[in-house]
């Protein structure tokens, strides 16, 4: 293995380290295609039965979780980021391990390169508000 691959080996491990013992709940949006994938157990945790969700605006489990209008909220929220200005944050409620309790939504846009760099994606987590 070459030094740069055992620095990216060794940087991902950290990262599921991190992962693992977070209470937080990870998740990952991409857009083409358009779907969720949750991080550990991060969907079953909010109720979702699935690792990866497509087209998570439609999906009655998070539909159950957050509401409808708090997804449509947060989703108008990543359309108004840009790469100068890629970060999310809102509070709300959300069903989590099976109680409905304050969180709040912590994302980053993320962005193509070019002259004219398109969102590709949001990587964020849910955290309940003690």
């Amino acid at each position: 293995m070459g030094r740069t691959a055992a620095l990216l080996e060794k940087e991902r491990k950290k990262y599921l380290f991190f992962v693992a013992i977070s209470d937080d709940v990870m998740f990952e949006i991409s857009y083409k295609p358009y779907m969720m994938t949750f991080l550990n157990d991060g969907g079953k945790r909010l109720g979702v039965n699935y690792t990866i969700v497509s087209n998570p605006l439609e999906n009655g489990e998070l539909i159950n979780c957050c509401g409808r209008e708090k997804l449509e909220e947060v989703a108008a929220m990543f359309a108004k980021t840009s790469p100068r200005n890629p970060l999310v944050y809102c509070e709300g409620e959300a069903v989590i391990d099976g109680v409905k309790q304050p969180c709040k939504l912590i994302a980053q846009s993320l962005w193509s390169d070019g002259d004219k760099p398109e969102m590709t994606g949001v990587i964020g987590k849910i955290c309940k508000i003690n």
